[in-house]
């Protein structure tokens, strides 16, 4: 892979002792380690797995053991036929308990079970589709707001060497008042110039403060934590268009995931066809029944034994809701399948929407580039001819400005391009495999 040496673009990194230097990649191993967002995510994909078994599906058979006792006291009345003498007004007594294990086995039912089975094993994929969005939304914020960091670096850089520059020109002016070569308004206008650049040094302090702030909080770490970040772009300009569509057809994480519905709601729609088929299932069970009672021919019976059975089963009509749920699941797939070919459109879209403005950003880079390389040449000169007394303290101070906003027009340039690289990446369904 060649890498362009003119988006090479290595600054110097900001070296405290009293800060570590966070690495892109120790910050994306750190984020996907603490994110509270990802961890939720995973626990959804754990819960799918959970769900993905023989036994929801239906497809294990049922074992129930039970048992029960009761007691009764009533007074009774109690009249026969023939010759046997009634009983009046006796206080029967009876005792009953019971025990048994059972089970159940549906052995036929359509394929609903299986169906059913395979549908929560898609669930699984899906959950884990889903997870790497997160991961990948998790991901680009950390890039875009570790980027702002090292852009609002570069940009105290800047800010902090412009404040020396008016700094000594403001001693040259006091110096040349001393002797009497400038006029007093020369001096306050560079008194003014060194304050203004002093005030924006202040303004793009608080604004790495906050944007480091906003990295610890996508690391879910405490918000104070001090650290600089490396300033080291790479960018490939060699990659070609053709190449990341062919991977975003094949890998875009949300084409995979619209894809991945239909197989669900393909699922969904045999399901809902079973109820056409013919239901075979099997029980058995054994048990032991006793009970006794102090009036009446029996005074104790007991029973102990084994029992099954096969049941067929098959519903003829129940009023039309199977046939409207089928529709419905056919409806449902007819629009996953419309989803997928939106999600393929728009994955198109935003490849080649992101291919251009890569390909603009590069370009926008050499042209800031040779304006920064104007601009200091255009400096160096008219600080020679400032130092003659040749031009004015104005004219020296729009040299500077020319040559801050240029710079500062590249250290965006930079990260912006740096970005646009990222989202074809992301785009490509790479995020997760480069970090």
């Amino acid at each position: 892979m060649r890498i362009t040496g003119l988006v090479v673009l290595i600054f110097g990194m900001l070296y405290s002792n009293a800060q570590e230097v966070l690495l892109l990649e120790n910050a994306m191993k750190i984020a996907l380690e603490n994110n509270l967002g990802v961890k939720m995510i995973i626990n959804q994909k754990q819960q799918a797995a959970n769900r993905a078994t023989y036994g929801n599906a239906g497809l294990l058979p049922k074992a129930d053991l039970n048992g029960g006792v009761s007691l009764g006291a009533t007074n009774s009345n109690l009249e026969f036929a023939g010759s046997i003498p009634p009983v009046e007004d006796v206080t029967a007594q009876s005792l009953s308990y019971n025990g048994g294990l059972g089970f159940s086995y549906a052995v036929f039912n359509g394929l609903g079970s299986l169906n059913t089975f395979k549908k929560l094993k898609s669930q699984v994929d899906v959950a884990g589709i889903q997870l790497n969005l997160n991961i990948e939304s998790t991901l680009l914020q950390v890039c875009n707001v570790y980027y702002e960091v090292a852009r609002q670096q570069q940009q105290l850089r800047i800010a902090k060497n412009s404040l020396d520059i008016s700094r000594e020109r403001y001693e040259r002016v006091k110096l040349g008042l001393e002797y009497g070569t400038v006029s007093s308004l020369d001096l306050l206008n560079a008194e003014v110039d060194m304050n203004a650049d002093s005030s924006s040094i202040l303004n793009i302090d608080v604004g790495l403060k906050n944007a480091k702030r906003n990295l610890n909080v996508l690391l879910s770490r405490g918000v104070t934590v001090q650290f600089a970040v490396s300033e080291v772009l790479v960018v490939d300009d060699t990659r070609k268009i053709e190449a990341i569509r062919e991977k975003a057809l094949n890998n875009n994480t949300n084409l995979l995931l619209a894809q991945s519905n239909i197989s669900i709601a393909e699922f969904d729609q045999k399901i809902q066809q079973a109820f056409y088929m013919p239901r075979v299932s099997l029980n058995a069970s054994y048990g032991y029944n006793y009970s006794e009672s102090n009036v009446g021919l029996i005074l104790s019976q007991s029973s102990l034994g084994f029992t099954g059975g096969a049941t067929l089963a098959w519903s003829l009509f129940d009023g039309l809701k199977k046939k409207t749920a089928i529709q419905n699941a056919q409806i449902a797939l007819e629009t996953n399948q419309l989803k997928v070919e939106e999600a393929k459109l728009t994955v198109e879209r935003d490849v080649l929407n992101s291919f251009d403005l890569f390909q603009n950003s590069i370009i926008l880079l050499k042209v800031e580039e040779r304006s920064v390389a104007a601009a200091q040449l255009n400096f160096d000169r008219s600080k020679e001819l400032f130092n003659q007394g040749q031009i004015t303290t104005t004219d020296f101070r729009q040299a500077q400005l020319n040559l801050n906003r240029a710079k500062s027009r590249l250290n965006t340039a930079n990260f912006t391009t740096k970005m646009a690289e990222i989202e074809l990446i992301r785009l490509s369904g790479e995020l997760i495999i480069v970090r």
